[in-house]
């Protein structure tokens, strides 16, 4: 059997385990029955690589979109607590007032755990020191607000930095995109309208190396990019 026809069967049965393990590669199983009556498997075996890229590349945007999102709603919340504390005097009545205006919180009698539960809900950092501060401040006394709106402030500085890397990351992100699309644009263009030609890249060898290392490219640049995105949101 034609060593990319056990490729491509390899990619099939990675994206079947990936639908059952995580949502990263659902893309490519139908894609996958969809391709494999497609010749030559070379052509199978690079647009399966390219959509590989595509979905690491969309999984990353996610994952930021969801993160800028916990992020939102963590600084909204403490700018909301830290007007209601400074009223109430009393964390436990500042966030009881708080839940009652947001159905997502969940009061408790124990501030502390209050906080360290929506710590695990949004995975910030400012959850991590507000949580923790409120321990300390709990055990050794001491007032909270002072610590939240510092909090507050720190995350106004780090959206504004983030909004300036995103314009960046967009025209990156919208540059990458055009070029991936493009040469397989292209070969759809050559065999409808050049299929001569279309017929020297799917039958030679030169030709087959020429669709190999489009895939490859295309995945190692698009998977190039998640990394980066994922850099600059851990930096």
């Amino acid at each position: 059997m034609d060593s990319l026809v056990l490729l491509s069967a390899g990619m099939l049965g990675l994206a079947v385990y990936a639908w059952h393990a995580r949502r990263v590669f659902r893309v490519i199983f139908p894609l996958s029955l969809a391709l494999l009556w497609v010749r030559p498997h070379v052509l199978t075996l690079s647009v399966l690589l390219a959509a590989a890229g595509f979905e690491v590349f969309l999984t990353s945007r996610r994952m930021r979109a969801g993160r800028d999102l916990a992020e939102q709603e963590t600084e909204v919340f403490l700018q909301r607590l830290s007007r209601t504390l400074r009223n109430r005097g009393s964390l436990s009545q500042a966030l009881d007032d708080v839940a009652r205006s947001d159905s997502r919180i969940v009061p408790h009698p124990d501030p502390h755990r209050v906080l360290m539960e929506l710590r695990e809900r949004w995975h910030t950092e400012a959850m991590l020191i507000v949580s923790l501060a409120a321990g300390l401040s709990n055990r050794y006394g001491g007032s909270l607000a002072p610590i939240i709106d510092n909090v507050i402030q720190h995350m106004g500085r780090a959206r504004r930095q983030r909004f300036g890397r995103r314009l960046e990351e967009t025209a990156l992100e919208s540059t990458v995109m055009v070029l991936a699309v493009v040469p397989y644009g292209l070969l759809l263009i050559f065999r409808m309208a050049l299929p001569s030609f279309y017929n020297i890249l799917t039958q030679t060898t030169a030709g087959h190396m020429v669709i190999g290392m489009l895939g490859m490219s295309t995945a190692g640049v698009l998977m190039g990019l998640s990394w980066y995105i994922r850099k600059e949101e851990s930096s």
